[in-house]
């Protein structure tokens, strides 16, 4: 048997992350109707006998009115593999925050796919729905191998109907090599770090938190950036390194918090996708980075 992650798996900052952008009513809760408690859900393997996936069949220990509703989507659901499984929606708000051209709630804020993706942004807008489910409704039921691998190095095998028998484990990809073209092209190193270093802080500071030790020099730039501090004993907080590969190329690193990773790594490349400055993007993991591997044009 294989049981449920519940929501506990996501830290703070997933939390802060995932709901950036709703009203304060909902981020608050106020708005929310969370309903009776979430369901506990446990799950066997079954071989489906092709090309190497595996389906995952969930069923309740609880009763059978409730296994009924746990194996159906929401009914206004749109048909295909993206879905909400009916009742375990907690109306955080966060999904649709993440795909908001693919995702909408009813009256009681349960969300759901109002379409499918059918174009790689839409996909990668559907796989942040999936990401930022902060209980694991929001599910994918296709046998896609490419999508699937990479929900898996997302760590969300657990929200997929089907699995790989070789799935990849979590990527935690915490590199960001780009091209960067500054407003003006005399710049030297020194003051292109600067602006580019700035840039993030902007980007992090207007959502939360507060940015430290800001340090800026041609060969390497510098900041940690805190959060949660007012709230918590201790604040969190994650290092970003800029360095400079070549002529054109650049470095970031982000550096000593792996749960948050994720999280400032979508937030990032969001930022960087809006900016035409930035160009060649490319993410890695520092196992990859390390091994001069090739990098991915998205964290997720």
């Amino acid at each position: 048997m294989i049981g449920r992650q519940t929501a506990a798996r996501h830290n703070t900052v997933d939390v802060w992350m995932r709901l950036q952008g709703l009203s304060p009513s909902v981020q608050d809760a106020e708005e929310a109707d969370l309903g009776t408690e979430m369901f506990r859900i446990c799950g066997y393997f079954q071989q489906s006998g092709g090309r190497g996936v595996t389906l995952l069949v969930y069923h309740s220990p609880v009763d059978s009115q409730q296994k009924s509703l746990q194996l159906k989507a929401h009914p206004q659901n749109a048909e295909g593999p993206f879905y909400v499984r009916n009742g375990e929606c907690m109306a955080c708000g966060a999904p649709e925050v993440q795909a908001p051209t693919l995702m909408s709630h009813d009256e009681r804020g349960h969300c759901f796919f109002i379409r499918q993706p059918s174009t790689k942004d839409q996909t990668d807008e559907a796989i942040l729905g999936l990401w930022a489910s902060c209980c694991g409704a929001v599910r994918y039921k296709g046998q896609n191998r490419e999508i699937l691998t990479r929900l898996s190095a997302q760590g969300l095998a657990e929200q997929c109907d089907y699995q790989l028998d070789e799935a990849p484990k979590r990527i935690v990809r915490n590199c960001l090599r780009f091209e960067f073209q500054a407003a003006e092209l005399e710049k030297g190193k020194s003051a292109i770090a600067n602006e580019i270093m700035n840039f993030f802080a902007r980007s992090l500071t207007a959502q939360f938190g507060d940015v430290r030790d800001f340090q800026c020099s041609a060969g390497s730039s510098s900041f940690c950036y805190e959060w949660g501090g007012d709230s918590e004993p201790h604040p969190h907080s994650i290092i970003f390194i800029l360095e400079a590969q070549n002529e054109r190329e650049w470095l970031l690193r982000m550096l000593r918090n792996e749960n948050a990773t994720a999280a400032f790594a979508i937030s990032t490349h969001k930022a960087v996708r809006r900016d035409s400055r930035f160009r060649q993007v490319q993410w890695f993991s520092e196992q990859e980075w390390q091994k001069g591997e090739n990098g991915v044009s998205c964290p997720y």
